[in-house]
């Protein structure tokens, strides 16, 4: 399973995901490229063809990773710091410790993850972003209904589902409602 991590950036030349995941992918605009590369050294840079709101550059992202071969596009923010997850404990957190999926497990946790969606019949999964523990739903690890956000996002290949384009702000909310009605 081939998987492509991206990452879209405007107006934010230090980008802080390149810390947790320094092989991932920066989307950002030709006129923003220098700026970028001098701030963030040895990434990988991608130019954005298109200008405009979030929803095109998710759109473009998806198209021409997609184009490319792979079979699972993940899209997160430019201020990703960490996946975390819960693992029961004597007595921390009402029972539970965090834990930061590391770097180096990444690509196999967007696997393992990808491949139950696909088992399921879904194209878009997502990681729960709050962080609090007593809403963290231990026994509920999987859950149809709610909705994936643009922080972290991935696609499976063969989705025909984008973002609506018009649509400057809360974009994600329409697409995984897209998703969730299909």
């Amino acid at each position: 399973m081939k998987i492509s991590i991206n990452c879209p950036s405007y107006k934010r030349p230090i980008v802080e995901t390149l810390k947790y995941l320094p092989n991932c992918k920066v989307w950002v605009s030709e006129d923003e490229l220098e700026e970028y590369k001098s701030n963030n050294k040895g990434a990988t840079f991608e130019i954005l063809s298109k200008q405009g709101n979030v929803s095109i550059a998710r759109n473009e992202i998806l198209n021409k990773e997609f184009e490319k071969g792979y079979d699972v596009v993940c899209i997160v923010d430019d201020d990703l710091k960490g996946i975390y997850h819960y693992e029961k404990a004597e007595h921390n957190n009402f029972g539970y410790v965090k834990h930061l999926v590391e770097a180096d497990e990444f690509e196999e946790f967007i696997i393992k993850h990808s491949i139950m969606c696909k088992e399921l019949g879904f194209y878009l999964w997502g990681v729960n972003l709050n962080n609090d523990p007593l809403s963290y739903k231990h026994r509920l690890p999987i859950n149809t209904k709610a909705i994936i956000l643009g922080p972290f996002s991935c696609h499976l290949k063969g989705s025909e589902i984008r973002y609506d384009e018009r649509i400057p702000l809360k974009e994600d909310y329409d697409l995984a409602i897209q998703h969730l009605n299909r």
